[in-house]
Formats: structure tokens, C-alpha cells, sequence
């Protein structure tokens, strides 16, 4: 391991230096608290430092779109905030949720050699932002959420819900998220199938936002409000301490999402290890 370490040392403080000014842009920007911009540091540095500008420019594109679509506003939107969990600014247990395993992804293919696991980091990025544009662009919608479970109207904010606007905008997130690594990989290597393994990715980070729905109208913990009777993601609300009204307790949002980009990880390896799935793939937009 300390070889590895040794032989990409340059490009670890390449990466360092990198993330170092994004995360203060995205400080003063009010998308990140300190504590983000600590998990933004560690992760752009793993990151660049072990898989280059191919697993970078996904990476930057990802925090970039989801630090302008955090400043959009809407009722709906301003409604979530008070709902949720967490505020505007994402900290390290939410950054590290987003990204923490694409970097084990990009540290596994550092130390194996083997490019698939550059996929299921793709992947795992795909996700990350495809849940991010869901929640984004679906708050901005003129319409409450329905529960991915039970189909019922559920209030902006929740986990587990969703909307068209939302899911639209997470196939789009997913897939812009992929692309964008493809002038970097076309320019550096010869990969067979390059194009239709990134759509493999693609669709795992989608695939990967929708268990990350499920899992959070399921196993989220979700709590009740004895001021307001709302119920909300928070542990405390108007000022007083809510009770468990469903779900784990000690399952939140950062466990979800990164369950989430999880899952869209383990979707990828298995797809993208079976040849006759990518040339099924391959035949499917060829044709």
C-alpha cells in the first residue's frame, strides 16, 4: 500500500490543492460547512490522486450542479428545509455519504489494476447525483410528493418521495454524471465498449437512486412532532424533542444515501462483469 501511496504521491497533492480551492469556493458559496469542505478535501484527494482527471471531472461536475441547484428556491422547497434533517449546507457525514464510496472504488482499482471498479465508481456518482437532482429540482415541482411505498401524498422534504419532475431529473443527473467522463477516458485509453459500459454505470446510479427512495420511506427514521403533529426527519422540532414515528432509529439520511450509492456500486460490478449484458446493451442502442 505505501507504494501505491509512493507512486501517485504527485497527483495526491495535485488532488489535494484541487479540492482544497473547491471546497473553499463551495464554503463561501454557503453549500458546504467547514466540516464538509474537511470531507471534500479527503475525498478530491483520493480521488484525483488514485484515478486522474477520468474519475475527477465526474466528481467536480457532481459537486458543481449540486451546489447551483441547492440555491434554487421554491415554496415547496423552503417547506423541505424545515422538514429535513439537515440544512442548505452539507457537512462531512453528507459528503462522505455522496462520495465516500466511489473513493474506495478508486483506491480498490489503485491497488487491483482491475478498470471495472473505475465503473462502479462512476456509478456510485451517478447515484450520488441523481438523488441530489431528484431532491433539487423535485422540491421545485407545483406538486406535493407521493410516498415510493404507499403512493400517498407525503410532505415535501421526506424521504422516500417522489415526483415526475424528480425522477426525470434523476435519470438526467445519472446520465450527465457518466457522460462527462467520457473525453477524458476516449483520450487516455482503449476501452472496449467504453460507451455502452458508461451507460451500464448510468443506469446503476439511477437504479441505485431508486432503492435509496425505498430505503428512505421504509427504514428511515422518521419522527413525530407533539407541537405541530408533523411528521419530519428531524430528532427536534418546534423547539421540543419528537418522538419515533416510524422507521430505525438510527437510520438517517446519510446512512440512506449511502446505502444508496452502495447499491448502485454492486448493481454495476455484476452487470458490467457479465459480457453478454454489455453486448445486449451494445446491440440495444445500436440497433
Amino acid at each position: 500500500m505505501g507504494d501505491i501511496f509512493a507512486a501517485h504521491f504527485a497527483a495526491l497533492g495535485a488532488g489535494f490543492i484541487v479540492s482544497s480551492l473547491m471546497g473553499i469556493i463551495s464554503y463561501r458559496l454557503k453549500a458546504l460547512s467547514g466540516s464538509g469542505v474537511a470531507g471534500m478535501v479527503i475525498i478530491g484527494t483520493l480521488v484525483l490522486g488514485f484515478g486522474g482527471l477520468a474519475a475527477a471531472v465526474p466528481l467536480i461536475i457532481f459537486f458543481i450542479t449540486s451546489s447551483f441547484l441547492s440555491h434554487l428556491k421554491s415554496p415547496l422547497k423552503a417547506e423541505a428545509l424545515m422538514i429535513g434533517d439537515k440544512g442548505e449546507r452539507r457537512d462531512l457525514a453528507q459528503v462522505a455519504a455522496n462520495g465516500g464510496i466511489g473513493a474506495i472504488c478508486i483506491a480498490v482499482l489503485a491497488y487491483t489494476g482491475n478498470f471495472l471498479w473505475f465503473f462502479c465508481y462512476l456509478a456510485s456518482i451517478c447515484e450520488a447525483a441523481a438523488d441530489t437532482w431528484a431532491t433539487e429540482i423535485g422540491t421545485l415541482a407545483d406538486r406535493k410528493p407521493r410516498s415510493i411505498i404507499t403512493l400517498r401524498i407525503i410532505d415535501p422534504g421526506m424521504s422516500g418521495g417522489v415526483t415526475i419532475l424528480g425522477t426525470a431529473a434523476a435519470f438526467g443527473g445519472a446520465f450527465l454524471i457518466g457522460f462527462s467522463a467520457i473525453p477524458i477516458l476516449l483520450h487516455n485509453l482503449n476501452i472496449e465498449n467504453l460507451f455502452f459500459k458508461i451507460i451500464i454505470a448510468a443506469l446503476a446510479g439511477f437504479i441505485g437512486s431508486i432503492i435509496d427512495s425505498i430505503l428512505g420511506g421504509s427504514i428511515q427514521a422518521r419522527y413525530r412532532c407533539p407541537v405541530c403533529r408533523k411528521i419530519t426527519e428531524r430528532k427536534s422540532h418546534c423547539r421540543v424533542k419528537t418522538s419515533l414515528a416510524g422507521g430505525i432509529g438510527f437510520i438517517n439520511n446519510d446512512i440512506v444515501n449511502l446505502l444508496g450509492t452502495l447499491a448502485a456500486a454492486v448493481v454495476a460490478f455484476p452487470l458490467l462483469n457479465l459480457p453478454n449484458f454489455v453486448e445486449t446493451i451494445r446491440l440495444f442502442f445500436c440497433c
